[in-house]
């Protein structure tokens, strides 16, 4: 387990842990060979705390890269969300222009089916309800409607404004 220190197998042991057993083994003294054995522990002491050392350092830089990689994917998935919701909405979007147009057909002052923000798939609040509203829109509120659905237009005037709209409800100037 990355960044936990229950996976160590190997338990940390000083300096001074290499006196004390020296001193509980009785083998205090001044021999050659139990010299040669005290330098040999606290070398190997000493190794052990050099790898120790790495390992935290492993241990804490597989952490932060796991941390990375879990933020990117997380980032990804958020993507791939807002894509798949912005394509279902133009879809939505499509096949209510049909059914708008389908009504005006019938009716002139059909009631109109209101398109969908593609960003958060609700309806957008301010879309007129008939071509009647369409017309009588300001220009700013026009503008507004076309940014959400991410509609470019030519010309800012109200006249290219409103067929912009009308091609983007009905499908047809």
């Amino acid at each position: 387990m990355v960044g936990s220190d229950s996976a160590r197998s190997v338990p940390s042991v000083s300096m001074a842990d290499v006196d004390n057993i020296i001193a509980s083994a009785g083998l205090r003294g001044s021999g050659n060979q139990l010299d040669n054995i005290q330098k040999t522990l606290k070398n190997i002491v000493g190794e052990i705390e050099k790898v120790d050392t790495k390992i935290e350092k492993v241990d804490t830089q597989s952490s932060a890269n796991f941390l990375e990689i879990k933020q990117q994917i997380q980032g990804l998935d958020q993507r791939l969300a807002q894509s798949t919701l912005s394509a279902k909405t133009r879809s939505k979007n499509h096949e209510r222009m049909k059914a708008n147009q389908a009504k005006i057909m019938l009716h002139a002052e059909a009631t109109l089916l209101p398109l969908l923000n593609p960003v958060t798939g609700l309806e957008i609040p301010s879309f007129p309800s008939n071509l009647g509203d369409l017309y009588s829109l300001e220009a700013s509120e026009i503008e507004e409607i076309l940014q959400i659905l991410d509609i470019q237009t030519e010309s800012n005037g109200l006249t290219t404004l409103r067929q912009a709209l009308r091609v983007a409800t009905l499908g047809a100037p």
